[in-house]
């Protein structure tokens, strides 16, 4: 498994509520996966989900 599907698994863990944030970062880290691409798979899952919307600056 490459590190952003580690990263996109576990965030999603946490974003279904199955894991805390904390647990959900620390076994990512655990594989080698920055904080900051943890961060960047939560967001991309809260914006599927619909809970966030992308703002680029757009209208």
């Amino acid at each position: 498994m490459t590190k952003e599907e580690i990263a996109d698994i576990y965030a999603g863990r946490y974003v279904d509520g199955m894991w805390s944030y904390t647990q959900a970062l620390y076994e990512t880290k655990k594989c080698g996966v920055s904080k900051e691409e943890f961060d960047a798979e939560v967001f991309a899952w809260r914006v599927a989900l619909g809970k966030v919307k992308r703002s680029s600056g757009q209208r």
